[in-house]
């Protein structure tokens, strides 16, 4: 099942941002889609309870990582120096949480080390990896359901209750996102990977999975300063997990024990 959270769609990724560079917005978001009966990519609607942190974000998971041991994470060697600073930055900030959760290493990778189509959990990768792939073919992007709002998304495909089975993480930096946030997708998107949904359902409201339209009349509201609110001014830097961050991330890496 592919999930979308703030950065994605119903596609085979879980979690996508859309930069919308031009009207000083990114929408970061998490896709899921069916697969085979065995093997699905997680969707919107098929979250993971758990009875930790607040009761309002308690549907807010998706299936976790297995984090008993570090994570191996296959990093595109095509990124360029500036953007692999922004991102091993990111996997630091997420690796002083509670344990080393990832480990780098730099490899060639392409598009076919991701899914083909909504319906694809076939892509090369296991639960125990993570592969973060720089995406330049905009057909492809646009084939998974993605747009030029969308700079990145993460891809999972899962199985029952369990750890997640298979994900890779997928950025588009060439959609006008600033040098300045790219450290902030990457971060939402490791976010995704570890298993957190959005801070707030861009889709409804619900006991425990609170609107982002209710977190919205809230000035200052803890869940839209996150790291994981679906949305993010052009201009605005996330380069910080905040206590809502660090205490969803802690029930869910949890869940590894």
């Amino acid at each position: 099942m592919i999930e979308q959270g703030g950065d994605l769609k119903k596609i085979g990724t879980e979690n996508r941002m859309i930069t919308k560079g031009y009207v000083a917005l990114m929408v970061l978001s998490f896709l899921a889609v069916s697969c085979a009966p065995e093997t699905k990519k997680e969707t919107q609607s098929s979250s993971y309870f758990l009875a930790c942190g607040p009761k309002n974000q308690q549907g807010a998971y998706a299936h976790p990582i297995d984090a008993r041991k570090s994570v191996p994470m296959t990093v595109d060697a095509r990124f360029s120096e500036s953007e692999r600073k922004k991102i091993e930055s990111a996997v630091q900030t997420w690796n002083e949480t509670s344990r080393e959760i990832f480990k780098i290493r730099y490899q060639d990778l392409s598009t076919r080390s991701s899914p083909t189509s909504t319906s694809d959990c076939q892509f090369p990768g296991s639960g125990n990896t993570l592969s973060v792939i720089k995406e330049t073919d905009m057909n492809h992007w646009k084939s998974l359901g993605l747009t030029e709002f969308n700079p990145g998304v993460t891809i999972r495909c899962t199985q029952n209750k369990g750890f997640v089975v298979r994900q890779v993480v997928m950025l588009n930096f060439d959609l006008g996102v600033k040098a300045d946030q790219i450290e902030t997708v990457v971060l939402h998107e490791l976010g995704h990977a570890i298993g957190l949904r959005h801070s707030c359902s861009p889709a409804g409201d619900s006991p425990s999975y609170i609107s982002c339209l209710k977190v919205d009349e809230v000035k200052n509201h803890p869940y839209h300063d996150a790291v994981m609110y679906p949305v993010i001014e052009v201009g605005t830097i996330k380069d910080q997990l905040t206590e809502n961050d660090l205490e969803r991330a802690a029930c869910i890496l949890g869940e590894s024990r």
